[in-house]
């Protein structure tokens, strides 16, 4: 049995324009990058994947990305996009470790196994050290992660100074012998605390993306509001300064939540149809307007023209969503 790869899921994603560089953590990764295993951990919306991106385009070594989709559940599926995102920067490594893999699809391996002929196939084919993202690493179900987890854990102890593997999810992971790993000083990474942005950070994102400058007074105002969210930082308003800290003032004040806050500054003042699109279309990690088409036309009866036009409108009015590809 053979999985196709989805060629999106093991090239490097574009940069966002409209997110700034964060050299503190950039640098905080890159003196990281003497451990075999590094833990990017930290909910939706804090930046993980942009600041892998930005260390893409900084560090010499060369990196192999894999973005984990909820498909992805079960161990040869994985490990199928696990060896394409490889491949797909060493076109002669794979080979061996996809012919093994659909033995062991077929019940005729091991996992134990397939990590050696995977180990030995990368230290004689692949010339030189490199880096593997891989994102979204939460996307693996909890039916799945047993087998999984064991595989990366595995594959981070024997696979000896030919990779650095990194690992961003949005929850705590229990890979395991992980205590073991950290014992012998093989793991790294950062949390919440660390990639929650910091007041030269908003003030950076915010004369980049406004042209404006903000003082230290509404930069620790939005940090109070969003707790360094990312996302909320550029889901605010584009008000004046002294706007921006008078609204988050009192939201601080009244206990309104950012939920609460964003529902009602930017949900509630789309129209009706556009709050319907929005709403159904959440459910999607990704659409296109094809798939609009396709899934939600019953619903929202409208051609494929429409459709288009009524996603570029809500990326132009940044709601919620990012173009991605």
């Amino acid at each position: 049995m053979t999985f196709p790869v989805t060629q999106t899921q093991v090239i490097l994603p574009r940069r966002r324009a409209d997110i700034v560089s964060r050299q503190r953590l950039l640098d905080l990764l890159k003196h990281q990058l003497d451990r075999k295993l590094l833990l990017i951990i930290a909910p939706a919306g804090y930046g993980k994947t942009s600041l892998l991106i930005d260390l893409a385009h900084q560090i010499d070594t060369p990196l192999c990305w894999y973005s984990v989709d909820s498909l992805d559940q079960n161990l040869p599926r994985f490990l199928t996009h696990f060896i394409a995102a490889i491949a797909q920067r060493y076109p002669q490594f794979g080979d061996e470790s996809t012919a093994f893999l659909q033995s062991l699809a077929a019940n005729q391996g091991t996992p134990e196994q397939l990590i050696t002929i995977l180990v030995n196939e990368l230290h004689e084919k692949v010339p030189e050290h490199f880096v593997l993202v891989v994102d979204d690493y939460h996307l693996v179900s909890s039916s799945a992660a047993s087998e999984i987890d064991r595989f990366i854990s595995q594959f981070a102890q024997r696979s000896g100074n030919i990779c650095n593997l990194i690992l961003a999810s949005r929850q705590l992971l229990s890979l395991p012998d992980l205590p073991l790993l950290v014992a012998r000083s093989l793991v790294g990474g950062m949390g919440l605390e660390d990639l929650a942005f910091q007041i030269d950070e908003i003030q950076a994102l915010y004369s980049q993306n406004h042209s404006k400058k903000l003082s230290d007074a509404a930069a620790l105002d939005l940090i109070d509001a969003t707790e360094g969210w990312i996302t909320g930082l550029l889901l605010s308003t584009q008000a004046p300064q002294q706007a921006l800290s008078l609204q988050f003032r009192a939201m601080r004040a009244s206990g309104i939540s950012l939920y609460d806050y964003l529902t009602d500054q930017i949900f509630n003042q789309q129209e009706a149809d556009l709050q319907k699109f929005l709403l159904y279309t959440s459910l999607f990690k990704e659409f296109d307007h094809a798939l609009c088409a396709s899934v939600l036309g019953p619903i929202l009866p409208l051609d494929g023209q429409a459709w288009a036009q009524i996603i570029d409108n809500v990326i132009s009015r940044n709601l919620f969503v990012l173009p991605v590809g």
